[in-house]
């Protein structure tokens, strides 16, 4: 009984969890979009600046950004439609 209450409460968790990700802050996305640069590019130490976009046309989330890894500058665009992990381009070319 208490394992299945257990694995009903992670479950329900879980799916809260997704439920609030699908309505997060401009910053919150901002923040996600400067984490997965810095783990696309392996610079946890680089400095980066992000920009939100706004809601485009699609219904999609758009935050664009720069990171300045080592002596070189990137930029890169994070697109989130709420519904799939998220969709990153850097240098204007798009990656999984």
């Amino acid at each position: 009984m208490t394992r299945t209450l257990n694995v009903s409460s992670v479950a329900a968790l879980v799916l809260a969890g997704s439920v609030w990700a699908s309505a997060q802050s401009p910053d919150y996305m901002r923040e996600d979009c400067m984490v997965a640069s810095h783990g696309f590019y392996q610079a946890v130490d680089a400095r980066s600046e992000t920009t939100y976009e706004g809601q485009r046309t699609d219904g999609t989330h758009a935050v664009k950004g720069l990171i300045y890894p080592e002596n070189r500058v990137s930029d890169f665009q994070h697109f989130d439609d709420e519904t799939s992990p998220f969709h990153f381009f850097r240098d204007h070319r798009a990656t999984r």
